[in-house]
């Protein structure tokens, strides 16, 4: 499951880059910075917290909380990875 995740993070950060790249320059000097990346993000987010939940399913389970792992997904699929 790693793996698949893994690839279609890859290609949908490099397919998205371009986008990505310019929200991260707006947010020094937009209006509210942390909201727009908070919008720009959340459905990426969600779907990592999608694929937390689900290694929950599978034995054996990881050792964090699903939130945790959610995190350590992020940090790992993110689109800054």
């Amino acid at each position: 499951m790693l793996r698949a995740l893994a690839h279609g993070t890859r290609v949908g950060n490099e397919g998205q880059f371009t986008v990505h790249e310019a929200i991260r320059k707006a947010l020094p000097v937009h209006e509210d910075g942390e909201a727009l990346w908070e919008r720009a993000t959340a459905d990426y987010r969600y779907a990592l917290h999608t694929a937390a939940r689900h290694l929950h399913t599978l034995a054996p389970k990881p050792a964090y909380s699903v939130e945790e792992t959610a995190d350590l997904l992020w940090h790992w699929f993110g689109p800054a990875s």
